[in-house]
């Protein structure tokens, strides 16, 4: 079996990140890009957005909104530098100059920088909050699943307000297992260590890390947590 989950996510109450783990061999793999060749002017409108070059209008050929630059002409775009090329071009002004074209670009997804998910997870805090309020049921929680045709966002808040998020695959079933066992771990390795405070304090425990990675292997291996070791 392919790993199932591809992010998990920890907010405490008052909406900060305190832990996350991304799979990045299934983000950032060669079957998740796509490379096409275009000719003046290009089709896909492209803009910046948070320091990358992003697909913004467009969608066609399998390049989605969303999708960033990660090279053209065979040149790749710079690491820290999305705007950038390696040649130190600006990927812009390379797309902007018809004596560029026919253009190859090259589109995938970039790594999530530690700012982005910090702020994902503020946002996230508050959708929750508002989805709360608008639910025409007394007493209803906040989103729990949220489905898409290549993800599902599934969360669960504790009795304290804690979130945990987990990003899987929309095929991958057992999910309420994952939530659960993830509790069960933050509640043993986190909340019971007398050095850990909930008011921001990021895990970044040992033992905490080596059941989390215990689990996705069991996980990986058997497409469910029954009988896995406590």
């Amino acid at each position: 079996l392919d790993m199932p989950v591809y992010n998990i996510m920890i907010i405490n109450n008052a909406g900060a990140l305190v832990y996350t783990y991304t799979d990045q061999s299934r983000l950032l793999t060669s079957a998740n890009e796509l490379e096409k060749t275009y000719s003046y002017p290009l089709e896909p409108v492209i803009e910046v957005q948070d320091s990358r070059c992003c697909v913004v209008f467009g969608e066609a050929d399998g390049v989605r909104i969303g999708h960033c630059v990660l090279a053209v002409n065979g040149t790749n775009v710079q690491a820290g530098r999305p705007t950038l090329l390696e040649n130190g071009q600006e990927v812009m002004s390379v797309l902007a100059n018809p004596a560029s074209y026919p253009v190859s670009i090259k589109f995938g997804k970039l790594k999530l920088t530690a700012n982005e998910r910090i702020n994902l997870a503020g946002m996230f805090h508050s959708i929750y909050a508002i989805t709360a309020k608008l639910s025409p049921v007394a007493g209803s929680s906040g989103l729990q699943l949220l489905e898409t045709d290549a993800y599902r966002l599934h969360c669960l808040q504790t009795v304290t307000g804690v979130k945990i998020l987990v990003i899987t695959d929309p095929k991958q079933a057992n999910v309420n297992q994952v939530l659960k066992r993830i509790y069960e771990i933050y509640a043993d390795y986190a909340l019971k260590n007398p050095f850990f405070t909930m008011q921001g304090m990021n895990i970044n425990f040992t033992l905490f890390e080596e059941a989390v990675q215990s689990m996705l292997r069991h996980l990986d291996k058997f497409g469910n947590l029954t009988n896995l070791a406590p």
